[in-house]
């Protein structure tokens, strides 16, 4: 399902959810016990297991209304993604939020430069592309995104966005991580993701 930008509603209820997950700034609140289940999940099913992500597709399928498919094949296909996205939002801290897209980030150097030719990257290029290859297999997809977020560690990357970018996680996804992986539209990334920082601080 692609979310649009227009998509207030569903964008708020998903981020919202993710908040909740997490203890405040000054460690209150959260739901330690469920964040640490999801932090353990290895594949969909594992986090289909958990309570926390079916308020989180509850909750999304509030918020998007008409907007949910209406297809068993396609509803499943959300649902799963659902389900990856809850066992990925529990790695990520809140404050872990910028303008820079997830692939950028993973395409860096471990110190946080834009590669040379030769330069080693955050994420390999031979598995950054196993990542994008395993989409269409949720398990194998969701243990190397996970796998892709450990590397990250604290880095912070424009989380709005790859809420899209795993939701829909279609052709043209693929093809957008792959320039943001190597930079290619650095200066157009850079000047569209301003708003992706503003909208996180903001949800």
């Amino acid at each position: 399902m692609r979310l649009a930008r227009e998509d207030e509603t569903a964008m708020t209820a998903i981020i919202g959810w993710w908040r909740m997950l997490h203890p405040d700034a000054d460690g209150s609140g959260g739901d330690r016990a469920g964040r640490a289940r999801l932090r353990r999940a290895t594949s969909p099913l594992d986090a289909l297991l958990e309570p926390e992500t079916h308020a989180l597709i509850a909750r999304f399928a509030a918020a998007a209304g008409g907007r949910w498919p209406k297809g068993k094949k396609e509803s499943a296909t959300l649902e799963m993604r659902l389900a990856v996205l809850a066992l990925a939002l529990a790695q990520i801290e809140p404050n872990q939020t910028s303008a820079e897209r997830f692939a950028s980030a993973v395409g860096r150097t471990p110190d946080g430069r834009y590669p040379g030719k030769d330069d080693r990257r955050r994420l390999s290029p031979a598995r950054f592309g196993a990542l994008l290859r395993a989409s269409d297999d949720p398990e194998t997809f969701a243990r190397l995104l996970r796998r892709a977020l450990r590397v990250l560690r604290q880095v912070p990357f424009s989380v709005p966005q790859f809420i899209r970018d795993i939701l829909a996680f279609d052709d043209e996804v693929r093809r957008d991580w792959t320039f943001q992986y190597h930079h290619t539209r650095r200066d157009a990334d850079e000047f569209a993701e301003t708003g992706d920082a503003l909208e996180a601080s903001d949800a």
